[in-house]
């Protein structure tokens, strides 16, 4: 903003100093560098400054507990990075859920000579989840539906039949018949298999059989399907759990990258 070159007061152009009464104002150091500036036009073409000879450094966030973009950011500069509750690079000590070493990041390079990130379960007690919208299901796969655990098993019988197993202490079966469309849900009236579970969408997935076999499908859910890994290749929005803790995983140049973050770490 123009300054008065008396008194230097801020003042309009045009307008008089209400301190001294000059009408000569005078542009300012940063009024002049804002006028000369590259217009957008100019600059829109111009490639931001990236690193070209080193690794890009991803961003892993631990998702605070009611949030689905804040958290906790690790920076991945290593080539591996352990993950657990006590015996690990980044510790989770108040989650009794994960192990001590529950699961590692480890890079890796792609055919085109680019990089790739691996998630690796390290034979944790309570296994490793990854977000996905399809589940291709094969026998004694676990996935979750939201919050809740099952096992997907096939049956003794002719034809064989399949069950979804709920893991925990109220475990009951669900019998799947073979050649349907099944919708799951909290919504009795819409849903073939009622889960009534406050983290489950009135209508949250459908389970259906193909001619590859059985897949579960994502329904724009807010809490998603969860697929338990021993290894999945990560890309940019990943998101997995350990325990009960989320996480997502961000490279570089992500717009969806542009966070609050509650704690950087180095």
């Amino acid at each position: 903003m123009p300054v008065c070159p008396k008194c230097k007061r801020w003042i309009e152009l045009g307008q008089r100093c209400l301190e001294c009464g000059t009408v000569d104002a005078q542009m300012t150091a940063i009024d002049i560098h804002i006028a000369n500036a590259p217009s957008p036009a100019n600059i829109s073409s111009t490639r931001p400054l990236l690193p070209e000879r080193r690794v890009p450094t991803p961003l892993l966030i631990a998702l605070d507990d009611d949030s689905e973009t804040d958290g906790e950011v690790l920076r991945l500069r290593k080539a591996e990075t352990t993950l657990g509750r006590r015996q690990a690079d980044w510790c989770f000590a108040n989650d009794a859920d994960i192990s001590s070493l529950h699961a590692k990041i480890q890079r890796t390079s792609d055919s085109n000579g680019g990089y790739l990130w691996q998630l690796v379960d390290q034979q944790s007690t309570n296994g490793t989840f990854i977000r996905k919208p399809i589940i291709h299901l094969a026998p004694d796969d676990s996935f979750m539906i939201g919050g809740v655990g099952f096992r997907w098993e096939r049956t003794q019988g002719t034809p064989p039949q399949f069950q979804l197993i709920e893991i925990g202490s109220l475990s009951y079966e669900i019998t799947i018949p073979t050649g349907k469309r099944l919708q799951i849900g909290r919504d009795p009236s819409s849903a073939d298999i009622v889960l009534n579970h406050i983290t489950i969408d009135p209508l949250h997935a459908v389970l259906s059989e193909t001619s590859s076999g059985w897949i579960l499908e994502d329904q724009n859910s807010r809490n998603g399907v969860w697929h338990r890994v021993t290894s999945a290749t990560l890309r940019s929005g990943s998101t997995f759990i350990l325990g009960e803790q989320r996480f997502v995983f961000r490279l570089p140049g992500d717009p969806a990258a542009n966070f609050n973050r509650h704690r950087i770490m180095p």
